[in-house]
């Protein structure tokens, strides 16, 4: 697939940035080996089968081994686990080694306000990532604010909307 003329690739970056999200930690495991990655690339798919999508860097270590498995974990960070995001953003500062729970024989981070794991059901390249579309199999959340990234940063739930605005 060719660039677009006219649209830079910073620009992109910067314009994309500007539309906050979650953040996620992705997992894997092979043989007892657990790799884990931060990522905002994530959305819901379909309820009805229940799927996933997490969207990965052809670059990225994760992506290799989601290439040759059949398997990921998704947590989506509370706003207490900003070291756990940094940490798996690949942060060289000192931090607390990360705890991981299992569901379903895969590794999810502990505290997470989700921790859901999926078998690959499929895999669609697109441009300079893949998606990895997960089908959930297993799936726990609990209350709580979540961690968000907007603007090149990690960012806290300050405001809420109240239901009000949406009445009629």
């Amino acid at each position: 697939m060719a660039a677009s003329p006219g649209i830079d690739r910073a620009a992109m970056r910067s314009a994309m940035g500007r539309f906050a999200t979650g953040v996620t930690v992705i997992t894997n495991t092979v043989a007892e080996d657990v790799h884990a990655m931060t990522a905002n690339a994530f959305m819901s798919v379909s309820l009805d089968p229940p799927l996933v999508l997490v969207s990965l860097g052809n670059n990225a270590r994760m992506t290799v081994r989601l290439a040759e498995s059949d398997h990921y974990g998704v947590s989506v960070l509370a706003h207490s686990q900003e070291s756990v995001a940094r940490r798996f953003a690949g942060s060289k500062h000192p931090m607390p080694p990360p705890q991981f729970e299992w569901l379903g024989g895969v590794p999810v981070v502990a505290g997470s306000l989700v921790q859901l794991t999926t078998r690959i059901v499929g895999r669609q390249p697109a441009g300079d990532h893949t998606l990895f579309i997960g089908h959930v199999e297993h799936l726990r959340s609990r209350d709580g604010e979540p961690l968000l990234f907007h603007t090149g940063a990690f960012k806290l739930v300050q405001v809420g909307v109240t239901e009000s605005l949406w009445e009629c």
